[in-house]
Order: structure tokens, then C-alpha cells, then sequence
């Protein structure tokens, strides 16, 4: 390639300041949408892809959430292709504190690409329940309490650009929700209603992928407990 000094100098004099900015503005406003929508917002998806996400729900100008919601949960499931998802199996296959849960996560992994949504979904909610013990040396009985204590603790970044508090606001009112027995179920993500057996909806593909994203941002944030 010919070196060219001017496409250098271009580079060079770009305000990073105020893209760096905008870039977070960006997620800012890709958090409040994909909560908004029903989806935790996952900090693994390119800017582009999030900006594109972004426009799709601005073209729709707040209408037809219905029609919005399964665009986005088409380019989602094509933004976490097989390729992807061995991507992310890879990353946890290094973690030290996944290894003695590896082969479940592998099989989840697996049943996901399999398309087996109904056992993905349970498998993976435990697992989040259980890299959350470990990661904080749990004993005994975890109560509702306890774990969205655990949860706050480690979802407390505060930086500009952070997904912590909006996975943190995911957790509580969507995968924590409480419910009854024989009255309506308020998530479709519920944990309690899915592994008391009250849901017997939950498998489908997008949930499975939910479950995986929750997952991964855990466990890149305990890293550091």
C-alpha cells in the first residue's frame, strides 16, 4: 500500500475527545432501548451493531413494538451466530472459576445451537445462580435477598459507558421477579417460574440467548470480586 501523508494527518487531527464522547452517548441511549424493549444490552455487539439497533428503533417512531421487538430479535440471533457463541464457550473455558461447571456450560452452549431452548434456558439460570456463589465464596442457603445484594455489589460501576446498572435493573425485574402460583407471570425470564415449573413458555431461542448474555457479563465482572 502507498504511504499517504495526508490520510495520516487527517487521522491524527480527529477530535477523539468528542468521539469518544458520542460513543458513549451511544450506549447510553442503546442501554435505555434495549431495556426498554425487553432485552439485557450486551457490551460484546460492535458499535455499528448498536447503532444499528439504535436506527431500527427510530425508524419505527414508537409504533408496532411487536414488529420491533422480532427485528431486533433476528439481528440478535444473527449477531450471536455458532461462531460467536464457540467465541464466547472460549472465554469461559479459561476462566478458572468456570472450571469445575465447564462441561455444563459446554452442553448449554451446545443445546443452544441445537436449538434444545426448553433445557438451555433452566440450565443456564442455574448456572448464573451458581457463578454467583462461587464468586463470592457463598455458604448455605441463598436467599432472593442475598443474591440481589450480590448482584448490586457487583454491578456497581458507575463509569461513563458502564452496562452495570442496566444489567443490574435487567436482573432484578426480569430474571428476579417474583410470582404466585396460578396468578399471572410477570417476566418471561422469570427464574422462579420457570425452575418451580409455573412457565412453560420460556424456550425459545431469544430467552436461551438472554440467559447467555446475562451469564457472560457476570462472569467477566467477577473477574475482579
Amino acid at each position: 500500500m502507498e504511504f499517504n501523508d495526508s490520510l495520516i494527518k487527517k487521522y491524527l487531527s480527529r477530535d477523539l475527545e468528542k468521539e469518544i464522547e458520542e460513543e458513549n452517548q451511544m450506549k447510553e441511549l442503546f442501554q435505555i432501548v434495549m431495556l426498554d424493549l425487553g432485552f439485557p444490552p450486551s457490551d460484546t455487539l460492535f458499535p455499528k451493531e448498536m447503532k444499528y439497533i439504535l436506527d431500527l428503533y427510530s425508524s419505527y417512531n414508537g409504533n408496532n413494538n411487536e414488529l420491533l421487538k422480532e427485528e431486533i430479535t433476528n439481528f440478535l440471533i444473527g449477531c450471536y451466530n455458532e461462531k460467536e457463541l464457540n467465541i464466547l464457550l472460549q472465554y469461559w473455558e479459561k476462566q478458572i472459576i468456570c472450571q469445575n461447571r465447564i462441561h455444563i456450560l459446554r452442553e448449554a452452549i451446545q443445546g443452544h445451537i441445537m436449538g434444545l431452548y426448553n433445557l438451555t434456558v433452566p440450565t443456564m439460570l442455574s448456572q448464573i445462580e451458581g457463578i454467583i456463589a462461587e464468586g463470592y465464596n457463598h455458604v448455605g442457603h441463598m436467599t432472593v435477598k442475598i443474591q440481589k445484594q450480590y448482584i448490586s455489589d457487583l454491578l456497581s460501576c458507575t463509569d461513563t459507558g458502564s452496562f452495570d446498572s442496566t444489567i443490574n435493573e435487567y436482573f432484578l425485574n426480569t430474571i428476579l421477579v417474583g410470582f404466585e402460583h396460578g396468578k399471572e407471570i410477570k417476566s418471561d425470564l422469570s427464574r422462579h417460574a420457570i425452575l418451580h415449573g409455573a412457565d412453560t413458555s420460556f424456550g425459545t431461542q431469544i430467552n436461551s440467548l438472554k440467559c447467555i448474555l446475562v451469564f457472560d457479563y457476570l462472569l467477566y465482572n467477577l473477574k475482579e470480586v
